[in-house]
């Protein structure tokens, strides 16, 4: 999949919030500014994802990244983000009724508006293999496991 290019204004944004936590000047961060950057621009990055990102980033193993380094990786991460939010907003067209689940009827219906009149078995079966809690219907985590794999 291909990075696309950032805007002046993106990278003018990644400078100013990169800049506002390089508390030395020293032109790079570390993982604990890391995670306050990425949070001042609106990303929930758990500690060991800041972990793995450093350790795909800091390229000369210093254990701080450059601003450089930030904007490639900031580059990867919006992609990221940008995939899921499309698979939130295809789930919440999924799930007609707003229960935060897909139920048997409305993927059938799903099936049916894509052209694949299933059977009651068929249908079952796909509720099966994509509900791993068992509660009959694939809620938003399901859902993205689904997507993802």
């Amino acid at each position: 999949m291909a990075v696309r290019e950032l805007t002046e204004e993106e990278i003018a944004d990644y400078r100013e919030s990169f800049d506002n936590f390089d508390k030395d000047r020293s032109g790079e961060i570390d993982e604990v500014e890391l995670g306050t950057v990425m949070r001042s621009l609106g990303f929930s990055p758990t500690d060991e994802q800041l972990h793995d990102m450093m350790l795909k980033v800091d390229l000369d193993g210093n254990g701080s990244i450059s601003f450089e380094e930030f904007v490639t990786m900031m580059k990867k991460c919006e992609v990221e983000t940008d995939f899921d939010r499309e698979i939130r907003e295809a789930f919440k067209v999924f799930d007609k009724d707003g229960s935060g689940a897909i139920d048997k009827e409305e993927l059938k219906n799903i099936m049916n508006g894509l052209g694949a009149n299933l059977s009651e078995e068929e249908i079952d079966l796909l509720v099966q293999e994509g509900d791993t809690d068992g509660d009959g219907k694939i809620d938003i985590n399901e859902f993205l496991k689904i997507m993802y794999h």
